[in-house]
Formats: C-alpha cells, structure tokens, sequence
C-alpha cells in the first residue's frame, strides 16, 4: 500500500482527476518534462499483475505503464523512445496543498507507437533479470546470499536486508534458470513473491495474513470474531492497513464462497517412477508448489509454508472500482458488494491491480 495523507483517501473518494507528470531520460542523453496536457485522456495505465488465477506464491513481478503522448505538431518526432528510462508522478490538488505520488521508474523495452499520439509501453527492474542465472557464487549458499549477489551484480537496490527463511541452505548451483525465476523460488520459501516497489527497492515480500481460526466480521467491521463470537485479533485491520473498498461500478464480480486454504503439497522426483507426493493438511483449496531450490529439503519447506498459509481466508472478485492509485500486489482488502439492500463486505487480497489515470482501477 502507498502512503498517502488522510485528506487525500478522502478526496479521491469523490474524484478522480489525477494530474499526471513524466521525467523521461532517453538512451542519447536528451530529457524530457511531461505534464497534464502533454497526455492523452485514454491508454494510460499502471499494471500491478502476477496473472494468476491463485494466490500468488513464488512470483517474480515486473510492473507496467502504458502511456499515451500528444504527438500533433510531430514534436517528438526525432525521439527514440526505445530503452527511455521514464519516471512516474501522480499529483491530486487538495485544499490548501497539491500531494505527490511516486508510481516507479520504468524502461522502454518494446518500439514506440508513433501517430498524432505516440503510445509508450515500459516496465519495471525487473526485466533486466530475465537473462541466465550466471552467479559465480559458491554453493552450498543461502538463499540470503543468492538474492544478495543477485542484486549487486544487476545493480538492483535492495529492499529487504532480511527476510523469512534467508538462511535457507541451497545445495547446489541451480542450472538452466533465469535470474528472475531464481528470485521467484527464494520469494516462495519466503512465503511469498518477488518485486520492486515504487523507490526502486527490489523486496522479498512475504504474506502477512495473521493466525486467525475461521473468521467472520463484527457488525462494524473493527474487529475479527472467531466461530465462537470471541473477538480476536483483526489482522486485515489497521495492523496490516487493509484497503476498504466499497465503491464499485455495477460489474464487480465477487465469488459465492470463501476459499480456504486447507494444504501444501509438492511432487518430488516428478518425472521419476520413484515420485511421491508430500503434502501437509488436507484435500480442498491445496497449493501445489514446484521448486527446484529446495530438493532433499521438501518437507521441511512445505512445513514451513503450510504454518504460514492453511487456515487463511479470502473472497476472490473482480470489478472496476473508483480511482485509487495507492493499491498495490499484496496488499489486503476489505471489498464491500452491494446487492439491492443487502451489503456484503469480505476480506482479501490483491493480485492484480490496474490503475487508469484519468478513469477507475480495476
């Protein structure tokens, strides 16, 4: 979640007129300044997505831009935006005060669209991983180690000086891997997934759900009630700043049931006559995980991941929801659905964010 003052959670409530800058620093040296009017009012966008249909576990993310520039006096026509590095801003005017968000540094990877607009797609750090895993790391090493080297030989700034499980012992070299799959298997014995955030900082980032025993909300939705009606610690409250979403447009989708997560299990030796399956907790809403970092150790990291992630509970949905540039992968949510009279409000977790600058977030 990105921090932002209260006065601006509750202006954006209401409004959705983002101002939108971009610093853009081209490959030859040459910097632009965009504003407001230097962008069209369609195809600018912001993705936050690991494009899975489950909780995302083991992901290695890179977030995206889509940007759509005023070309109609052909004044960027001698431009090549290819490998531009372009900074991102969104600015909404308050009272007395206009605040700034940071949105991330992105790269141009992919060739400018060029027209009367020019539409620009870039994304995060994070696709400067996705070449071969070529480490000259002595192994047996940590998984601590591993995401270290990795960031110093790729230049990455590091977000997370420790983090769950980073004295995981890897036996030997993994083979035949990208740097950004290698982060993505350390990110899943974290419990959790791999990224950069907004400044740049590239995180191990693991799941903070809580431990909490089949819960249902209080009337005011302060607290978290166990199956007894005792309260009980809310963890998707205040302490993990849970979004509240209430302000949907008439195409959410919110799924029938909870799902609960009641397993782990891996496959070891899965091309093998010799296979077996160990799993920890029971048949229902299983995760199955595959990991090449963890061979001969695979009941200790499915224990570890089954401590953490059986018993959590969250509604699945979609919808288009008014604008909020502050939601992010990862983060938990209150979503309230309204149907005639009845209002039902849920907990969750995000997995895939898009945000429109001059429409609604989906």
């Amino acid at each position: 979640m990105i921090n932002v003052s209260n006065e601006f959670r509750e202006v954006m409530k209401t409004r959705r007129d983002f101002l939108q800058y971009a610093n853009i620093t081209f490959k030859d040296g040459r910097t632009i300044n965009l504003g407001p009017k230097d962008f069209a009012l369609s195809n600018n966008s912001i993705t936050d997505a690991a494009g899975m249909n489950t909780l995302p576990l083991g992901a290695a993310i890179a977030k995206s831009i889509q940007l759509e520039i005023i070309n109609d006096k052909e004044q960027f026509a001698d431009y090549d935006f290819l490998m531009a590095e372009i900074h991102l801003t969104l600015k909404l005017q308050l009272s007395s005060t206009i605040e700034s968000v940071n949105k991330g540094t992105y790269t141009v990877i992919t060739p400018e669209t060029y027209g009367s607009t020019i539409i620009v797609e870039a994304v995060d750090d994070m696709y400067k991983a996705d070449k071969e895993y070529a480490t000259k790391l002595k192994f047996p090493a940590t998984t601590g180690e591993m995401y270290r080297d990795i960031c110093e030989r790729k230049g990455f700034m590091m977000g997370s000086s420790t983090f769950l499980h980073d004295d995981f012992v890897v036996k030997a070299k993994p083979e035949g891997m990208t740097e950004r799959q290698i982060l993505g298997y350390i990110a899943m014995i974290a419990c959790g997934n791999a990224r950069f955030d907004v400044d740049g900082f590239l995180k191990i980032q693991t799941y903070n759900f809580g431990k909490y025993t089949a819960p249902i909300m209080s009337a005011d939705r302060k607290f978290i009630l166990d199956t007894n009606g005792k309260q009980i610690l809310s963890v998707w409250g205040k302490k993990n700043k849970a979004h509240d979403l209430k302000n949907f447009f008439s195409n959410m989708k919110v799924g029938t049931d909870d799902i609960i997560i009641t397993g782990i299990k891996t496959v070891v030796d899965e091309n093998s006559e010799n296979s077996n399956e160990i799993m920890e907790g029971n048949e229902g809403y299983v995760i199955s995980i595959s990991n090449p970092l963890i061979t001969g150790e695979q009941k200790k990291v499915v224990s570890w991941l089954a401590n953490e992630l059986i018993g959590v509970r969250f509604r699945k949905f979609s919808g288009d929801h008014t604008a909020d540039p502050t939601i992010e992968f990862m983060d938990l949510a209150y979503i309230t659905s309204t149907r005639g009279d009845k209002r039902n409000t849920y907990m969750t977790v995000i997995t895939d964010v898009v945000f429109n600058v001059f429409g609604y977030t989906s």
